[in-house]
């Protein structure tokens, strides 16, 4: 059987954090949720580049589990959509 664990969100980049050697990205989406997705260290330095918080992004990744069984949202490609002038 094949499984599809991929999931792409839009939403408004809210901060970046550092959890237990884990980098995080916090975007709110449509109905005033704020996901927490996982990212690589090399993505935050251009996330804080390029990105000002409100601004709209769009989220590609996978979706896993841990050893307590949470899901874990984990980005692999992060796409800037606002304009900017």
């Amino acid at each position: 059987m094949f499984n599809v664990n991929h999931f792409t969100i839009i939403g408004k980049y809210i901060k970046t954090e550092s959890i237990r050697n884990k980098l995080y990205l916090y975007i709110m989406i449509e109905n005033n949720k704020v996901l927490r997705i996982i990212i690589a260290k090399g993505i935050k330095d251009k996330i804080n580049e390029f990105c000002t918080i409100n601004e709209t992004i769009a989220v590609k990744g996978y979706i896993s589990t841990n050893e307590a069984h949470e899901t874990l949202l984990q980005a692999t490609q992060i796409m800037f959509l606002s304009n900017k002038n």
